[in-house]
């Protein structure tokens, strides 16, 4: 008995030690923000895509609001459909997305557009704001939703490219409806996603 106590009494320390040890290793993030950007770089280690820069400042990515300084990450189609594809995408909407992408951005992560006072902070439907469309697939983000963690959180989406390929998944409706993108429902062929389908960069 003494020694089935005794044994007790040893697991019981060592369950404790266990969880510290646990609990002071794992990373705390202040923000959902830090959180996902800390996901996508482990993301991003373990991946081998080539990824070119532009810190081009005469350009439309540059964001004319707070006309800060530009810069960003090219971002290769390859790159572009893994992530689509991890997100839920099949291969033909992958290319479909993956070339509104292009069309919309550049292929520029970083990208700013609809930032003038033209659009900047107009009301939505629903009593709130819109900020930007970032990122590359544009998407249009909502002041209000600054780290709130939906796709139209600009701290989810920025400089994050899992988290950019879900929410342009998702405002698709899985695939079904790229309405919501100029580029696909122009009729100017300079600008058409067409120009991109089945490309590569």
């Amino acid at each position: 008995m003494k020694k089935l106590l005794l044994y007790l009494a040893t697991f019981a320390i060592a369950m404790q030690l266990m969880i510290h040890f646990w609990v002071s290793d794992t990373p705390t993030y202040e923000t959902y923000a830090q959180q996902q950007a800390a996901q996508a770089q482990t993301v991003a280690a373990t991946q081998s895509f080539h990824r070119g820069f532009t810190d081009k400042q005469s350009q439309p990515c540059k964001n004319d609001h707070t006309n800060a300084h530009y810069e960003s990450e090219l971002i290769s189609k390859d790159e572009t459909a893994h992530y689509l594809l991890q997100a839920g995408a099949t291969i033909e909407q992958a290319d479909i997305l993956s070339a509104i992408s292009r069309a919309e951005s550049g292929s520029q992560i970083n990208c700013y557009g609809d930032d003038s006072n033209k659009y900047y902070g107009k009301p939505t439907n629903n009593g709130k704001h819109y900020g930007e469309s970032y990122g590359l697939f544009q998407i249009r983000t909502i002041l209000e939703d600054s780290n709130t963690g939906s796709c139209r959180d600009i701290e989810r989406l920025r400089l994050n490219i899992a988290q950019q390929s879900i929410c342009a998944y998702e405002i698709s409706r899985s695939g079904t409806n790229y309405q919501p993108w100029s580029v696909f429902t122009t009729n100017n062929p300079q600008r058409s996603y067409k120009r991109y389908l089945g490309g590569n960069w």
